[in-house]
């Protein structure tokens, strides 16, 4: 297989990886963005304060009693007998009592009764305008989420619509690579993205010319990524990758123009969906027709049509080559 056509065929690979390796953090991206939708606020209805029991001012039975005593007296007193006289006597001194325990006893009481009962009166009138004041907050803020969670859910069904229509073209995506990695040019355990993107970088600069290394001889394709990872020249984990982008923009190339095209796709991502919500809020409903007029679904529109140029580009080869072409043996260890 002739080095140009092994280059055009890692870049069809690489083309769709990227493809796939974008949908899915695309995919990710708004799963973890419809995660924090259409969920209540963290808030609670305030508690109405309990009105006081006041207590009641002791009774004004002694205050009567004693009037009614020196009335009695007096009447007493009126008659000409020596009985009633001091009989008059002893009813007005204890008339005098009852009157003297109701001034100096009962009503001292009765007037702090009457300050702790204004004192919780108080206390009360100030908790019940703090709490209609909390409520007034509360069923605002009630009435706002209501509506917030009313425009999320149509955010959410903005969200899976747009779901939806990724994970048909990841689908088709992944069906495409499957095909390509089917004609077995490339050993099974170096078909993913890290991998394809290292030997298009090696084929692309001449750095080998086949993917084994010739026999009594080393150079190629496997060799070299297999010691760039022993030497640990190459980052391997795709989520360390945007953790040291700058550091592979030299050593690993073509995973730095995937990562940084992903990245930009995100952006992009993140814009249309504000544009859609902002849509929504304007009134407009129809979702669909906003999908597919967003900034996303224009690039993802591009990739799907390059990656079928590439497919098709290579249907070519395999007309050229064979249908099937194992070009790989038993990879180095």
């Amino acid at each position: 297989m002739e080095q140009k056509d092994i280059v055009n065929y890692l870049n069809c690979v690489v083309e769709i990886e990227k493809n796939i390796y974008s949908l899915e953090c695309s995919i990710e991206e708004l799963k973890n963005k419809m995660h924090y939708l259409g969920k209540e606020g963290s808030y609670e209805e305030p508690n109405k304060p309990i009105k006081p029991t006041l207590e009641k001012n002791e009774s004004k039975f002694f205050v009567f009693l004693g009037i009614g005593m020196l009335i009695l007296a007096l009447y007493l007193g009126s008659r000409e007998s020596f009985f009633t006289l001091v009989l008059s006597f002893f009813v007005f001194i204890l008339g005098l009592g009852f009157l003297g325990y109701d001034i100096f006893v009962i009503l001292p009481k009765n007037k702090l009764i009457k300050e702790q009962n204004d004192k919780a009166l108080s206390e009360y009138n100030k908790r019940l305008a703090v709490y209609n004041n909390a409520l007034s907050v509360f069923l605002n803020n009630k009435e706002k989420d209501e509506e917030r969670i009313k425009g999320e859910l149509l955010e959410i069904k903005a969200i899976n619509t747009l779901i939806s229509k990724l994970t048909i073209q990841l689908c088709d995506s992944k069906k495409r690579l499957k095909e390509l990695y089917e004609y077995g040019i490339i050993h099974p355990k170096y078909r993913n993205l890290v991998a394809v993107c290292s030997f298009l970088d090696y084929f692309s600069a001449g750095l080998c010319y086949t993917f084994e290394s010739p026999r009594d001889s080393i150079g190629g394709a496997y060799y070299l990524f297999e010691n760039e990872m022993l030497h640990k020249q190459i980052v391997y984990e795709l989520q360390k990758v945007n953790e040291n982008l700058n550091h592979i923009k030299v050593s690993q190339y073509s995973l730095f123009c995937v990562v940084s095209d992903t990245n930009r796709a995100l952006l992009d991502l993140n814009s249309s969906i504000q544009m859609i919500f902002d849509e929504q809020e304007k009134g407009n409903k129809n979702i669909e027709k906003l999908i597919e007029e967003s900034q996303i679904s224009n690039y993802y529109a591009k990739q799907a049509q390059k990656e079928l140029s590439y497919f098709n580009n290579m249907q070519y080869l395999s007309g050229k080559y064979g249908s099937v072409n194992p070009l790989f043996s038993t990879p180095p260890t």
